[in-house]
This record gives structure tokens, C-alpha cells and sequence, in this order.
């Protein structure tokens, strides 16, 4: 009974923590409908940026992130444009070598080394935008996308500046409520 209370207890558990297997995931060779994504969406037309958000889309994510070209000689396959299904196989046909996708992700009450975030990066100086695109990329992600400050009177914790590891425990010292990554 034990046993089978852990199995089902633990994935829950686990899936509801906020945390999710891929936010940033790169496909080599992303295929289309069976052929390597043509570096067009339409024929010759909305290169690049266009076909590569679209395809992260249809993958689940929220846009591309980076991406790199391969030349149609090299690559040596057909290619598929994604906004008319249709396959190139002329020699003049390029598609993608990879696509690196992501997604944003909101953490509340961001900690670092165990206490909410403080909301300057420095002792009173750098605040906001700073200590944000710092926990972001230390938790993997490119930057911050959006973030809300909590008044440590309100929050009724210590909060730790990210660039001296210093802990704050002064009525002063404010937080972030969330930060959303991408």
C-alpha cells in the first residue's frame, strides 16, 4: 500500500512543482511533415525568424530562440516549406541545420541560496531589471521577461542580494513576488 501511495503521490508531486523537463530544447534537423524545415515559411519569402517560431510553436514552445542555415548542397535532402506544405528539392533550397526553441517560466518568490531574492542586485544599487536577467541566467534561462517587487514588510522575510550573497533582514529591504524567465 505504501508503495503504491509513493507511485502515486511522488508524480504529482513533482509535476505540480513548477518545473518542467525542456524550457529551452534545440532540434537538429528539424523536420516538417517528414522533410528538414525549409528556411522559408512561404516560397522564398518570411525567411528565417518566421519559420523557425512557427515550427517551435507547432512543437509546444513559445518562440525560437536561435537558429543556424544549412545550405541546400550540403544538407543533401529535400526540404519542406511549412507555410504551403510544399517540398523543395531544386539545389537552391536551404533549410535549417537547428533550431533551439524556448519557453518562459514564472517563479514566485524567487529564492537564491535559500531566501527570497532581494530586489537589488547590489546594496541599494542595481535594482530591478539587474538582479532579474542575473537569476534568470543562473537558472538557465537568456533573460528576465517581466518580474513584481514585494515590500519585505509585506513578505515577513529575510531576502539575500544576489551580488554579495549578503542577507537582508531589515525592514527596508524589499523582493520579488515573481519573475518571469525566457
Amino acid at each position: 500500500m505504501k508503495k503504491l501511495l509513493a507511485i502515486i503521490i511522488f508524480p504529482i508531486l513533482f509535476l505540480s512543482s513548477g518545473h518542467s523537463f525542456a524550457e529551452v530544447e534545440t532540434f537538429y534537423y528539424p523536420k516538417y511533415k517528414g522533410s528538414v524545415l525549409n528556411m522559408c515559411y512561404k516560397w522564398g519569402r518570411q525567411c528565417r525568424a518566421k519559420p523557425a517560431n512557427e515550427w517551435c510553436k507547432w512543437k509546444g514552445y513559445e518562440r525560437a530562440r536561435s537558429w543556424s542555415i544549412i545550405d541546400r548542397k550540403q544538407l543533401n535532402r529535400p526540404t519542406r516549406v511549412m507555410g504551403s506544405g510544399a517540398v523543395c528539392d531544386a539545389g537552391a533550397c536551404s533549410g535549417f541545420h537547428y533550431i533551439t526553441c524556448s519557453k518562459s517560466q514564472t517563479f514566485y518568490y524567487p529564492k537564491y541560496k535559500g531566501s527570497i531574492l532581494n530586489m537589488c542586485y547590489k546594496w541599494g544599487q542595481q535594482c530591478r531589471a539587474k538582479p532579474a536577467n542575473k537569476w534568470c541566467k543562473w537558472k538557465g534561462y537568456e533573460r528576465a521577461r517581466s518580474w513584481s517587487i514585494i515590500d519585505r514588510k509585506q513578505l515577513n522575510k529575510p531576502t539575500r542580494v544576489m551580488g554579495s550573497g549578503a542577507v537582508c533582514d531589515a525592514g527596508a529591504c524589499s523582493g520579488f513576488r515573481y519573475i518571469t524567465c525566457e
